[in-house]
């Protein structure tokens, strides 16, 4: 831990290539090395790491502002710690293979670090916030699990994204205030996304792209109705999510369910015509910047969070049926009045 910390002046760490019992060095640089907390943290000078294959558990910040790093083959690596390369700022070449651990905060601040081409299943929280990336590739080996969240929180070039085939969640705010305008989703993806947006704060993101063979979704065309690349189901029965970008929306008549978070975020929208929609899930509004919704009058209760932290709220339409309001469903509407409820049954708080 910490052994080498702030060493202003070390350029070079090599890792020698592993020797048998009968002294035989082995090219493979098999055998595992294990670096502590902080190690190499602040070697500002440090470029070159020979033989850096070897490693295999790295503690948390082990090389954390070594500001002059630009690759490093991480191939190995299975145990990480926290901000291993937190702000190397011209690290621009990383090697990993499908094993390869990206930890928590990985390469937060590398802003060298234009692509990246991803083998592996889980992409930890902030794993890539604030780096420069402009293009990232999940390759074909890649088994995708899960992204965290703010796992790309930043990434302002990094303009569109493809998501991979597979049945995985992505976190709240993984993609906070990126400059995403499109994303596009695999034909076999099959997407669990949070309670609120992933795609916080992305004012540019104007619409998710699906080919007409996907399994799972269908994207408004817009040309019945203001819908252009808002992700439905595949039957367009259920609205699963708007593009953050979008100040005015209308989505299809044959909408009866709205998908928790589906317009959570939403900084330009102002009014949204729900009355169609007999099902609406949890903190669908969430964070959005509306003023007015109409609802459904086949209401009957409002789910948690529906309306957290929607700032501007004015008014709530079509409720003269709901009864049962739930937790947080109102919570820091600061605005909010004329909901016209004949009565209210609030939930308990946990």
């Amino acid at each position: 831990k910490e052994a080498f910390k702030d060493c202003a002046k070390l350029n070079k760490i090599t890792f020698g290539k592993f020797v048998d019992k009968d002294k035989v060095e082995h090219p493979e640089y098999t055998a595992a090395i294990t670096i502590g907390d902080y190690a190499f943290s602040g070697c500002t000078s440090l470029a070159t790491i020979e033989n850096s294959k070897r490693l295999t558990t790295v503690g948390n910040g082990a090389f954390e502002k070594c500001t002059s790093l630009e690759t490093i083959d991480i191939s190995e690596l299975r145990v990480t710690g926290k901000g291993v390369f937190k702000g190397c700022t011209k690290l621009s070449n990383v090697i990993t293979d499908e094993n390869t651990n990206i930890g928590e905060d990985m390469f937060s601040g590398c802003s060298a670090l234009k692509t990246f081409d991803f083998s592996g299943a889980y992409i930890s929280a902030g794993a890539f916030g604030g780096t420069g990336l402009t293009e990232f590739n999940f390759t074909d080996k890649s088994q995708l699990t899960g992204i965290g969240q703010q796992a790309f929180a930043s990434t302002l070039n990094l303009t569109s994204i493809t998501l991979p085939a597979g049945s995985y969640a992505i976190e709240s705010g993984a993609f906070s205030g990126s400059g995403l305008q499109t994303v596009v989703l695999d034909d076999n993806a099959d997407i669990k996304f949070g309670t609120s947006t992933p795609f916080t704060g992305c004012d540019r993101l104007g619409k998710f792209i699906v080919s007409d063979g996907s399994v799972n979704y269908s994207a408004g065309g817009g040309s019945t109705v203001n819908d252009l690349g808002v992700l439905y189901n595949k039957d367009k029965t259920e609205l699963i999510a708007v593009p953050t970008g979008k100040t005015v929306v209308k989505v299809l008549d044959s909408v009866t369910k709205i998908r928790s978070g589906a317009l959570s975020g939403l900084r330009g929208l102002t009014a949204f015509d729900a009355s169609g929609a007999t099902e609406i899930g949890n903190y669908a509004f969430a964070g959005s910047s509306v003023t007015e919704v109409t609802l459904s009058e086949e209401l009957t209760s409002l789910p948690e969070g529906v309306f957290s932290g929607c700032y501007n709220l004015t008014k709530v339409s079509g409720v003269k049926n709901v009864t049962v309001v739930g937790s947080n469903a109102f919570k820091d509407c600061g605005h909010s009045r004329e909901r016209g409820f004949q009565k209210f049954v609030l939930l308990r708080q946990e």
